[in-house]
C-alpha cells in the first residue's frame, strides 16, 4: 500500500511482488491489488520456494527500468521514497546508489528508533542503477542470508560509490520470525561470505 501512495505518477514506476511458492493466501491476496486503477503491480508466481536472492534477481531481470529498489515483503515507506531517491540519482550521475536512514517499527507499525543506514546497514531502503546491479552479477543465489552482504562487498570492489540520504525514508518491521532472527543461519552465512571474501 505504501508503494501504491508514492508521490511519483503510477506511470513512472513499477511494483514487482515475488511470491516465492507460498502455501498460505499469499497468491490471492496479491490479487487483490491487481486491477485497472493499481496496474502498476505486476505479480510473479514461482511454483516452488527459490529463496530471496533468486527471487530478487527474478524480479530484476522481469523489467528494464533505470533504477532498482528492494522492499521487503513486511516494511514500508515514506510516501516521498521512490521521488526523493530517484532524483538524487537522477542528479548525481557520479553515485551508482543513494541510501536513506530508516526507522524501525514494531508488529502494529508503531515507530520504535531511528537508524543510521551508515552504522547500522540493512539490505533494505537502497536504490541502484539496474545497470551496475547487472554488472555485479545481480544477488548470489547461494546466500540465503547475508545476501546484501556479499552484493555489498562486491559493490565496493568494483570501486562502485553510494551515498547515504540521512532522511528516515523507510520503516523496518522488528520482528522475530525474519530471517535474521535465525542465529544459527546467519553465522553459517558470515562463514561463508568471511571465506567467499578472504577475509
Amino acid at each position: 500500500r505504501s508503494l501504491l501512495l508514492q508521490t511519483l505518477p503510477h506511470e513512472e514506476y513499477e511494483i514487482i511482488v515475488v511470491n516465492d511458492g507460498s502455501t498460505d493466501n499469499t497468491k490471492y491476496a496479491l490479487t487483490l491489488f491487481q486491477n485497472p486503477d493499481k496496474s502498476v503491480v505486476h505479480i510473479l508466481n514461482n511454483d516452488h520456494n527459490i529463496g530471496l536472492p533468486a527471487s530478487l534477481n527474478k524480479a530484476i531481470r522481469s523489467y528494464s527500468s533505470q533504477f532498482v529498489v528492494r522492499i521487503d515483503a513486511d516494511d514500508f515507506v515514506d510516501f516521498k521514497y521512490l521521488e526523493y531517491l530517484r532524483y538524487f540519482l537522477l542528479s548525481n550521475s557520479i553515485y551508482d546508489a543513494v541510501s536513506c536512514d530508516y526507522y524501525t517499527v514494531s508488529e502494529n507499525e508503531k515507530r520504535e528508533s531511528r537508524k543510521s543506514s551508515i552504522e547500522e546497514p540493512i539490505g533494505c531502503g537502497i536504490m541502484f542503477r539496474r545497470d551496475v546491479l547487472a554488472s555485479l552479477g545481480l544477488y548470489n543465489p547461494d546466500f540465503l542470508a547475508r545476501e546484501e552482504e556479499d552484493l555489498q562487498q562486491r559493490f565496493d570492489a568494483a570501486g562502485r560509490k553510494m551515498l547515504n540520504i540521512p532522511a528516515p525514508l523507510y520503516r523496518y518491521r522488528n520482528h522475530n520470525e525474519g530471517i535474521t532472527s535465525n542465529q544459527a543461519e546467519m553465522e553459517k552465512f558470515k562463514k561463508k561470505l568471511d571465506k567467499d571474501h578472504e577475509r
